[in-house]
C-alpha cells in the first residue's frame, strides 16, 4: 500500500470553513495502459475522518477516535509534517471502519466534488472492465491543504473463453468417426502471439458439439481456423473466423458447419496440443516454452 505524501494543516489568519473543490484523479503512469479504465470510469466516495474547527483545528470524529488517527491530527494541529508512512500506517484501520459509515460526498474520477475543510479519507471499489481488474490504493488528504489527490492504480489483466462449436449436419457410420481440428492464435495490440493451441472434436453421429478453451487473455484477437476437414465431410461454413478483442464478460464463439459430402473415405485421428508459456524473469527477461501433450 503505498500513500502519497500529504503537509499539515498551515496557520492562517482566518479560517474559511465553507465547502471546497475538491478532485480525485488517477496517478500518471507510464508502465501501464488505462485506456480501458479510462473508458469504464471509477466512483470514489468520500470519508470525512477529522473536520476543522473555527480555530484550524482538525477535530477526529467519533467513530476514529480509536484509531492512531488522534495522533496523525495532533501533529497537523501543532504545524508539524505528517508523512505517507504515518498515514498508511491507519489507513487499514480506517479501511475497516467505513464499511459501517456512510459516504460523506461521492464522485467519479475525473469529476470534482464539494466538501467542508479536514482530513479526508479517499476509497474506491475494484473495477472489472473486461479486459483487466484495477484495484486502488486508499488515500488521505487535508483540503484545503489539498485540493486534489492522485489514487495510484493497480492493473491486472483477465482471461476470457472460447468456445468452438461444430455441428455436423449428417454422419455415414461408414466413414468411421471423423476427427476435425481447429488451430487458435491468440495476438494482443502488437500482434504478439499470446496464445496458440490445436483442439479437436470427434464426431460419432450428426449433430453439434463444442468444446470451452480457457485463459485466453482477455483484450487479444482470436483467429480459429478449421484445418483439413475429415474426408467424407466439407466444410460450408467459413473455414476461418476471427474474434476481435475477446473479454471476459462476453461469450466469445465461433461456429463451424460441415456437410456429408458423400465420399465414402474412412478417417479418424488425434490432435497434438502445443501451448505457450511466458515466464517473466526476477531480471525483466521473458522466456517462452512449449508444452506438447496428445488427444
Amino acid at each position: 500500500m503505498l500513500i502519497m505524501l500529504f503537509g499539515s494543516s498551515s496557520a492562517l489568519a482566518t479560517y474559511d470553513l465553507s465547502p471546497k473543490k475538491f478532485t480525485v484523479k488517477f496517478a500518471e503512469s507510464e508502465e501501464s495502459n488505462y485506456t480501458d479504465l479510462y473508458m469504464a470510469g471509477a466512483d470514489y466516495e468520500v470519508y470525512l475522518i477529522a473536520q476543522m474547527d473555527e480555530e484550524g483545528d482538525y477535530q477526529v470524529k467519533d467513530a476514529y477516535k480509536d484509531t492512531g488517527v488522534q495522533d496523525i491530527v495532533d501533529k497537523a494541529n501543532q504545524s508539524a509534517d505528517v508523512t505517507a508512512d504515518e498515514l498508511l500506517a491507519v489507513s487499514d484501520e480506517i479501511e475497516a471502519l467505513i464499511a459501517d459509515e456512510q459516504p460523506d460526498e461521492t464522485g467519479t474520477v475525473g469529476e470534482s466534488v464539494y466538501i467542508v475543510p479536514g482530513l479526508y479519507f479517499i476509497h474506491l471499489d475494484e473495477v472489472r472492465t473486461g479486459y483487466h481488474t484495477y484495484q486502488f490504493l486508499p488515500s488521505m488528504a487535508f483540503v484545503p491543504n489539498q485540493d486534489s489527490v492522485s489514487v495510484k492504480v493497480e492493473q491486472k489483466p483477465l482471461t476470457a473463453e472460447l468456445t468452438i462449436t461444430k455441428t455436423l449436419s449428417a454422419y455415414d457410420n461408414l466413414t468411421g468417426a471423423p476427427m476435425f481440428v481447429f488451430d487458435i492464435t491468440a495476438v494482443d495490440d502488437q500482434n504478439k502471439v499470446v496464445y496458440s493451441d490445436v483442439v479437436g472434436m470427434r464426431f460419432e453421429k450428426a449433430g453439434t458439439q463444442s468444446i470451452t478453451i480457457k485463459d485466453i487473455p482477455a483484450g487479444s484477437t482470436v483467429t480459429v481456423k478449421e484445418l483439413d476437414a475429415a474426408a467424407s465431410y466439407s466444410i460450408s461454413s467459413s473455414a476461418e473466423i476471427v474474434l476481435n478483442k475477446i473479454t471476459e464478460k462476453e461469450s466469445n464463439i465461433a461456429e463451424f458447419v460441415n456437410d456429408y459430402n458423400h465420399r465414402l473415405v474412412y478417417g479418424t485421428g488425434v490432435v497434438n496440443h502445443y501451448t505457450i508459456h511466458e515466464d517473466q524473469q526476477a531480471n525483466g527477461d521473458t522466456i517462452y516454452s512449449w508444452e506438447w501433450t496428445q488427444e
